[in-house]
């Protein structure tokens, strides 16, 4: 009886021991799978941040851009809306607040209205006017370096 009771026992002790190092096992993976998902959290927030931040950043730098290209539509819209500008063959482009016109126009008359009426136009600081005035051929523009 005492080799039963000591096998009871000893087995009893076994699987007591087992079952303290399973819980033990169990409370590492769990530390584990809890630091794992802290540091994801983390990294997620931070790469949160940096979406954030590029964004604005991308926001600030495409803003010139479309101030510079809503003021070329309003003075396209104006040219187009005079009867004394042939408005499709006057060619708008903006850098800053400065409105370029070129392209060709039958009339002095007619460049200075185009003028005037990109000059009037609300955002613009100045115009430079390269119409070309009659019906020669336009001079070549000159290569940029």
């Amino acid at each position: 009886m005492r080799s039963t009771i000591a096998t009871t026992l000893a087995f009893t002790l076994t699987a007591a021991i087992g079952a303290g190092c399973q819980k033990s096992e169990t409370e590492h993976a769990e530390a584990q799978a809890r630091k794992a998902g802290e540091e994801a959290t983390q990294a997620l927030e931070q790469a949160g941040r940096e979406v954030k931040a590029g964004a604005e950043q991308l926001g600030q730098q495409a803003k010139p851009l479309l101030d510079e290209a809503t003021l070329t539509a309003k003075v396209k819209a104006k040219l187009a809306a005079d009867p004394e500008v042939t408005a499709y063959t006057i060619d708008v482009d903006t850098v800053g607040s400065v409105v370029t016109l070129s392209g060709r126009v039958e009339t002095a008359e007619e460049s200075a209205e185009a003028e005037k009426l990109a000059r009037d136009t609300e955002g613009v600081a100045s115009v430079v006017n390269r119409l070309t005035v009659g019906t020669a051929p336009a001079p070549a523009a000159s290569p940029s370096t």
